[in-house]
């Protein structure tokens, strides 16, 4: 059984969402603890699973008017729909023939992100750039020279999707009591504001969820967020998921799908 969110449904969660405890936008005052998370990618590969999928690559001139209005050429673009074994409906992809990666690759990596998150997640879109980055626009994640080893990045995407929908509406007040009583934030990324720390968090909170050990047994200095982190844990186990969002197969299967909106021509 899905539930299917328009657009304009999943922008007014959000919108629900900023009015918070504190200004959501502004620059957090803290210390980051790292300079980056790069360090827990290994273990996010190592210990989240690749969930089985198949590629159906659309044969005719149709595409999502979300990628067509984002993307500088519709006609270097193929379409995929991405069917994982843990969901009845697929995902599509809008896949730049020119970026680095096949879709094979963008399918693998994001079929680790836990069901509970993906589901959240509207549409893809991958494209080549001078550099690695992404973004997420009203569900839609944005990969800019995307490559095989983005988990980190697909999570902390995911999260604002996930953050948009999938949890209940208190406005996250037990992040920034957490935040309050912290000494620091995961990282350079997460002083940005308090999105990109929710979204930073959340990779921590998959970390130590899901590698053995969890994130005390790679990092000294962990306690230094525990408050924020314990909270975002909170929260994944309120969003829907008999235990957490955070771990793979505690959804047996999606129970949302976000519906991409109209689809033209190219």
């Amino acid at each position: 059984m899905f539930c299917k969110l328009s657009l304009a449904a999943v922008a007014a969660t959000f919108l629900s969402l900023v009015v918070a405890e504190g200004d959501w936008q502004a620059r957090l005052s803290k210390p980051a603890i790292h300079p980056n998370l790069d360090f827990i990618e290994d273990g996010l590969q190592r210990y989240l699973p690749e969930i089985s999928f198949t590629l159906n690559k659309w044969n005719d001139n149709r595409i999502p008017k979300e990628c067509k209005d984002r993307v500088n050429n519709a006609n270097d673009f193929d379409i995929y729909e991405i069917h994982y074994d843990d969901c009845g409906e697929p995902w599509l992809l809008c896949h730049d023939r020119n970026a680095p990666v096949s879709a094979e690759t963008i399918a693998s990596q994001f079929s680790k992100v836990p069901i509970g998150m993906r589901q959240w997640v509207r549409l893809l879109i991958d494209v080549p750039a001078p550099s690695t980055s992404a973004y997420n626009a009203g569900g839609t994640i944005y990969l800019n020279n995307a490559n095989g080893r983005m988990i980190s990045v697909l999570c902390h995407e995911t999260a604002h999707s996930t953050n948009m929908g999938g949890f209940p509406g208190d406005n996250f007040e037990d992040l920034w009591s957490g935040y309050d009583n912290d000494q620091g934030v995961p990282d350079n990324y997460a002083q940005t504001n308090m999105i990109e720390n929710l979204a930073q968090v959340t990779v921590v909170s998959i970390y130590d969820e899901n590698v053995p050990g969890g994130i005390q047994s790679i990092d000294p200095n962990w306690w230094q967020m525990q408050n924020q982190l314990r909270a975002m844990q909170k929260y994944g186990r309120l969003g829907g998921s008999t235990t957490t969002l955070h771990v793979p197969g505690q959804d047996k299967e999606c129970v949302h799908h976000v519906s991409v909106g109209d689809i033209v021509t190219k």
